[in-house]
């Protein structure tokens, strides 16, 4: 009963949080993961691995159910941009949820409660300062940036399942009839028009511009396993 008690008071705890100082006392002195998606993310079986830490942080896709012994089954917090926010419906209950508006396209934001980590203009600006023209920072480097600029209370941040992109796969895209290419272990389905004439040195994220981002975040406080 008691541990139903704890388990109901941090739902409520977790699902207050929509503003930056909420956020920042949530994960004072707390482990710290994310958990990227890159394509060996399901070659190792992770789950207490994953579980263990005090605070466990997910992107975009990498929610979807049926992996759990692999990438784990803890999520407490979940951040997405413009592209994945309808993923929303796969968070489980109580979730913190993350949004960082895009700086490529005007929406409103999302009805559900969040902590918008940057604004567009700071988007955009981050954008520039790591990336070459026609160049975008994923979502975990633009995460690692919120983390390290405007959260800086954990006890330190560890990156698992990171390549900085370097991986790619062909597979067919049964859905448009196409091969397409992925980066990540949920293959996300690239429509026709938006696969590049070579795909393997154009990926959605470029390598170089990403790892400036993970370097800039190093410190003492930092993991990458």
């Amino acid at each position: 009963a008691l541990q139903c008690i704890k388990n109901t008071e941090r739902t409520i705890t977790q699902m207050s949080i929509s503003a930056l100082q909420d956020f920042r006392e949530f994960c004072r002195d707390k482990r710290v993961l994310l958990v990227g998606n890159n394509l060996t993310a399901l070659v190792r079986k992770q789950q207490n691995l994953i579980d263990s830490y005090d605070i466990v942080v997910r992107f975009g896709k990498g929610i979807m159910p049926g992996f759990e012994e692999y990438i784990g089954s803890k999520t407490d917090v979940w951040m997405t941009g413009e592209f994945r926010r309808d993923m929303h419906r796969l968070v489980p209950e109580g979730t913190v949820c993350l949004y960082n508006p895009s700086f490529l396209r005007k929406m409103d934001p999302p009805e559900w409660p969040h902590v918008e980590m940057f604004t567009r203009k700071e988007s955009l600006a981050i954008n520039d300062e790591f990336c070459k023209e026609s160049e975008r920072l994923s979502a975990g480097a633009y995460t690692s940036l919120f983390f390290k600029r405007k959260v800086g209370t954990y006890k330190s941040l560890t990156y698992i399942n990171f390549d900085f992109f370097q991986q790619t796969t062909k597979f067919t895209d049964a859905k448009h009839k196409v091969e397409s290419y992925a980066s990540s272990w949920h293959l996300p389905l690239l429509k026709p028009k938006d696969i590049p004439e070579d795909p393997l040195n154009n990926a959605a994220h470029s390598h170089e511009a990403e790892k400036r981002v993970f370097e800039s975040v190093l410190d003492d406080k930092v993991h990458f396993l």
